[in-house]
């Protein structure tokens, strides 16, 4: 059955659809408290931001990449996705994506930066499940690096020569721009779909230098090293989204183009950009779970807005297929939150949220409306914790609770359903489960496709 969204979009004369244009915008391990900032500015989120609404207790999928990843491409939390732990596992061809939701009616979708979620020779790739174009790397280890040897064009690789070092001719994340720079100008006359998620500003824990295509504006700043490369990568993602937007308006589709940025789990960044001394949080904490969600659409998100309506990674799946008119698949836990984006009234359902950590075994987390419940790993109890007066998780109210954690048994009991991680999990954890860890060194000639920037594949 069709959502009904009850708006009518105006088409271009030379546009055969009504149906609104989607940028998804998906950052790696990018926190909430990182925007906005003097220290970091982040003129072109931030104008976003003002132009259209900041979402200020939204909700990564999962508190590791992969799972984060899934959740967002599936509209499923951990208890119920297929990947749900930091091991990279495929697609398989009965999951449902949110490419393959737009596919079914008339939009074509693109895939630009890491994908994560299925490999060469797998029914996990992106133009397996819905995509008709992807440009970057299939899997998180390559995807980590700044300068590969190759991204994935489709299914052929394109080299980057010069990569690893100082004489690349354009680094990857220029070609990522330039491909979906390329995407939107062809398809500019139709419904798309674009997926853009560079690896920015990813753990400068995995970098031992800056090696992005930018000089660093913060290097008289009395930082630590690691805080500067982090600095200037979330800068740099600032400047690629900004030329994502400028483009839309050039192409006059700003007005029919619903832009939305997130991130992944930003548990691999903790404290990068805080005091040292604060503690570590932990996988399933708010402080690791909150990520940014900011949705700019002209003409039809009223500006300047915040809204603290908990929303989740997997609610974006919904919303986006109610707005498009798409049918949802049968397997979905997101609910969509359109009309938060439209001013219109909200639905009255109150917030259930569920998620896993699989790291050294199962833990879980829930939220009911103000509630945080946290069955954290190697303990059979479950603590409790009011999010409106005690955010940072500190109150442990579980003794004096008893109703509330048997909410949250009932919760967890309800949502889990039985995984097993991949067999091969010791390779899962450094790359893909029973394949070869892949390497950025290019040994042998491979066949290579067309530059970004050229022909379409229809």
């Amino acid at each position: 059955m069709l959502l009904a969204t009850g708006l009518a979009f105006a088409a271009r004369p030379s546009r055969p659809s009504p149906l609104p244009n989607f940028v998804l915008v998906v950052a790696d391990g990018l926190r909430p408290d990182e925007l906005g900032t003097r220290a970091v500015p982040t003129p072109a989120l931030d104008q976003l931001a003002a132009q259209g609404i900041r979402f200020t207790q939204a909700y990564a999928g999962a508190p590791v990449d992969a799972a984060s990843r899934a959740a967002i491409m599936t509209g499923q939390h951990t208890g119920h996705g297929r990947v749900r732990s930091e091991l990279q596992v495929p697609l398989a061809p009965e999951d449902v994506t949110l490419a393959e939701v737009l596919r079914s009616v008339g939009y074509r979708s693109a895939a630009v930066g890491i994908w994560g979620l299925g490999w060469e020779g797998t029914t996990g790739l992106p133009t397996a499940q819905g995509f008709n174009e992807f440009l970057g790397c299939l899997d998180l280890v390559h995807g980590r690096d700044d300068q590969p040897a190759f991204l994935w064009r489709n299914e052929v690789p394109f080299v980057l020569k010069g990569n690893p070092g100082p004489a690349a001719a354009a680094s990857a994340f220029e070609w990522m721009l330039r491909g979906a720079t390329n995407f939107i100008r062809i398809n500019e006359d139709h419904p798309f779909f674009l997926y853009f998620a560079p690896h920015l500003p990813g753990s400068s824990s995995e970098l031992g230098a800056v090696r992005i295509p930018t000089a660093s504006p913060f290097t008289n700043q009395t930082w630590t090293p690691s805080q500067r490369i982090r600095a200037t990568r979330i800068a740099y993602l600032d400047e690629q989204v900004g030329k994502l937007v400028a483009d839309l308006r050039k192409r006059n589709l700003d007005s029919e183009t619903l832009v939305i940025v997130t991130s992944t789990a930003s548990s691999d960044a903790a404290n990068e950009m805080t005091e040292a001394s604060k503690p570590r949080a932990t996988p399933l904490s708010e402080s690791n779970l909150r990520v940014p969600l900011i949705a700019w659409w002209p003409g039809k998100i009223a500006g300047g807005r915040t809204n603290n309506r908990p929303v989740a990674a997997w609610d974006i799946v919904p919303t986006l297929a109610q707005l498009a008119n798409a049918p949802l698949p049968k397997q979905l836990d997101g609910r969509s939150f359109s009309a938060l984006l439209l001013s219109q009234p909200p639905p009255t359902n109150s917030t259930r949220f569920y998620w896993e950590g699989h790291a050294g075994g199962l833990s879980q987390a829930g939220r009911i409306g103000q509630w945080k419940g946290v069955r954290a790993l190697g303990k059979p109890s479950v603590a409790v914790y009011d999010l409106e007066v005690d955010p940072t998780e500190s109150h442990d109210l579980a003794p004096t609770r008893r109703d509330l954690v048997a909410q949250f048994e009932a919760l967890f009991a309800e949502n889990s359903r039985t995984w097993s991680p991949p067999a091969d999990g010791a390779v899962g954890a450094a790359g893909r489960p029973g394949y070869p860890i892949p390497t950025n060194v290019i040994t042998q000639p491979l066949r290579t496709n067309s530059p970004p920037d050229g022909p379409a594949t229809p």
